[in-house]
């Protein structure tokens, strides 16, 4: 006579906006385990939802720290600040206000100084290094991190725009040339 007694899951609630407080009526929300000191890291649950109020609930959640990452069409991802979930007592409530975010673009040239088209140019989080052991890392645990990537134009030009507020390492890299990395470029909100 087996008695197995399993326990509630909480839940959040809360909006999802523009930054002039009007609700957005699509967006999906990507779960991440918050951390003190280093980034929040995703989870692999997200959800997309549709709302005429902006507002949700994101349920079946185990006890924890947790931040929500907001993604609309031609906003910039953002995350809520950190929230907790308990079995018991009322879901804790967020309110996430998404803007148009920054735009960035450059010219890549050639080692002879000449616009180099057909260039990959990609955005990662400053610092980033890419060796055998991060891959391994990366197909292990999938980040849910929107890819942000691009070619140039036949003039050599990029421009990626939506991209959240913050310091990141642009990549170029062209089958031809050797790659680059440039480190510390500082995307500001338009």
């Amino acid at each position: 006579d087996l008695v197995i007694e399993l326990e509630q899951q909480g839940a959040v609630e809360g909006i999802v906006t523009r930054l002039d407080g009007t609700p957005l009526t699509r967006f999906g929300l990507y779960l991440m385990r918050a951390a003190q000191n280093r980034g929040a890291t995703y989870l692999g649950d997200n959800r997309p939802f549709q709302s005429s109020d902006g507002t949700f609930l994101f349920d079946k959640l185990d006890p924890g720290q947790y931040v929500l990452e907001a993604r609309s069409k031609g906003l910039a991802d953002t995350q809520s600040p950190p929230f907790e979930v308990t079995r018991d007592g009322p879901p804790p409530y967020v309110s996430i206000a998404l803007g148009r975010g920054g735009t960035i673009g450059g010219t890549v040239r050639d080692g002879m100084g000449q616009p180099l088209p057909g260039a990959t140019v990609k955005l990662n989080d400053n610092n980033q290094i890419d060796n055998a052991i991060a891959r391994i890392f990366s197909q292990l645990a999938p980040e849910g991190k929107t890819e942000r990537q691009t070619q140039t134009d036949k003039n050599g030009k990029w421009e990626m725009t939506n991209i959240p507020p913050n310091t990141y390492q642009v990549e170029v890299a062209h089958g031809e040339w050797a790659p680059r990395r440039v480190n510390d470029v500082l995307v500001m909100d338009d």
